[in-house]
């Protein structure tokens, strides 16, 4: 849907910066433009060490672009292609990055929706210290080593593939949101109140691909894929890769329930258990916080209620709370009561109806008998 280009950021002293252009194709395409500018949005409002950093954000001509910072390494979809599975310390160690990303987007009211290997970027960092680069505003202090940062916020693919191939992701009006590989259960059935929950279910699906070497769920079609998020708990890793430790193994499963409400809920509660199994990355939890308890607020005040959940500008990541839920209506009259009160409005109504047609028939008798 478009490239990215090396470049020089002449207001900055020639830094070296990263140009994100959108194809002219899907330039003036209703469904994949607003997608191009939400990741522009989602980005500026997502301060943290572990997403990837915008600058600027505008059009040349009718092509949008951003210009984020330039990072360097590999994807971790590239690395597992390469090594086809991890070492358990390797893939926590990139998850807990992930998780902090996720804890600094949702605290800033931003759901991925589609987390997976390919938008997880291996950022290869020499030498001692934070991340190089300008600090962003309000950013929470990187740990000094290597870390894994997340990227490509808003941006789906939502084109069919040829047949006889498994589509990555499909991000069209009222359906699916996310790849099906690592897609979260409410999102396979379009749901439209998918939170951050989602993220935390993606986040153990790649976990468990990092560990096992595929994915908790694979099909020959996409149905196939979605369906078996909905229907079938993934298996126990350890199945596949026998070296898993038992709390890390826990740790996926309970990533990986299909009952959001019996999943960590929140990606700091999910960090804070892995934190538990390898205690040397407890120094992501400085500066974390859980989101705001605050109701969902659309960038777009004239949005309709009825658009699909894909065409949200930001999707809350408040899970329900009791002050969320209405308040209890009182409680009904008994059946006999309501019954007695609707005879008593119907006989009125009747009389009423009697009264208004006597006096109608009483005029017409006079005037007939004054003639």
């Amino acid at each position: 849907m478009g490239a990215v280009y090396e470049a020089e950021d002449l207001t900055n002293a020639g830094a070296r910066v990263a140009v994100k252009v959108l194809d002219s194709r899907f330039a003036l395409d209703g469904r994949v433009a607003p997608r191009f500018a939400r990741e522009a949005r989602a980005l500026q409002k997502t301060a943290s060490p572990w997403v990837v950093r915008i600058f600027d954000a505008g059009t040349s001509g009718e092509r949008p672009f951003l210009v984020m910072e330039l990072l360097e390494g590999e994807d971790l979809g590239e690395r597992l292609k390469r090594e086809g599975r991890l070492a358990e310390k390797d893939a926590l160690s990139i998850v807990a990055d992930v998780l902090r990303g996720l804890v600094d987007a949702h605290a800033a009211g931003v759901v991925h929706r589609d987390l997976k290997p390919d938008n997880v970027f291996l950022q290869v960092q020499s030498g001692e210290g934070p991340v190089s680069g300008p600090a962003s505003p309000g950013a929470s202090e990187a740990p000094s080593r290597a870390h894994a940062k997340i990227v490509d916020f808003g941006i789906s693919k939502f084109d069919r593939p040829k047949d006889g191939t498994i589509p990555l992701s499909l991000t069209g009006r009222g359906t699916v949101v996310g790849t099906p590989y690592y897609i979260a259960p409410e999102q396979a059935r379009a749901q439209r109140d998918v939170d951050g929950r989602a993220d935390v279910y993606s986040t153990g699906a790649i976990l468990f691909e990092c560990l096992a070497g595929r994915p908790p769920h694979v099909g020959s079609t996409y149905e196939q894929i979605i369906l078996a998020h909905c229907m079938k708990d993934a298996v126990d890793v350890r199945s596949m890769a026998a070296e898993v430790t038992p709390e890390v193994a826990a740790l996926v499963q309970k990533a990986l329930a299909r009952d959001r409400d019996t999943r960590f809920g929140s990606a700091l509660e999910m960090l804070e258990a892995l934190v538990e199994v390898i205690p040397d990355l407890r120094p992501l939890l400085l500066g974390a916080r859980e989101p705001a308890a605050t109701p969902p607020v659309s960038e777009d005040p004239a949005r309709s209620p009825s658009r699909a959940d894909d065409e949200l500008d930001a999707a809350s990541v408040r899970p329900a709370t009791a002050s969320s839920v209405p308040p209890a209506l009182p409680p009904a009259a008994p059946p006999v009561a309501r019954g007695l009160a609707g005879d008593s409005r119907r006989l009125a109504l009747y009389a009423g109806l009697a009264l208004s047609t006597g006096s109608v028939l009483a005029w017409l008798v006079i005037r007939y008998l004054g003639r």
